[in-house]
């Protein structure tokens, strides 16, 4: 099962941003770190919270640009945006 699939089935809450956290805490959480769907991030960020519902509409529409990539980890879902990673755990 794969962490999208968690995420939908065992729910998710938002954990933390990279502005309340040590070095050491987000090295601790980017490990092992791969690039994530979008799509499915976005998602997941609205199902945690960390974005409304306009936000996710506008980040999905082909013209919205956001040059920032997400991520994901074992155990995490990375949301970024204005260089800010919003950190998503997967129950």
């Amino acid at each position: 099962m794969d962490i999208y699939q968690r995420a939908k089935q065992f729910g998710v809450e938002a954990e933390c941003t990279c502005v309340g956290i040590s070095q050491y805490e987000w090295d601790r959480l980017m490990e092992n770190h791969t690039r994530a769907n979008r799509k499915e991030v976005v998602k997941i960020a609205l199902q945690a919270g960390v974005i409304d519902e306009w936000t996710a509409k506008m980040e999905l529409k082909k013209p919205y640009f956001n040059p920032y990539n997400h991520f994901k980890t074992k155990t995490h879902i990375i949301y970024v945006n204005s260089a800010i990673e919003h950190f998503i755990k997967v129950n």
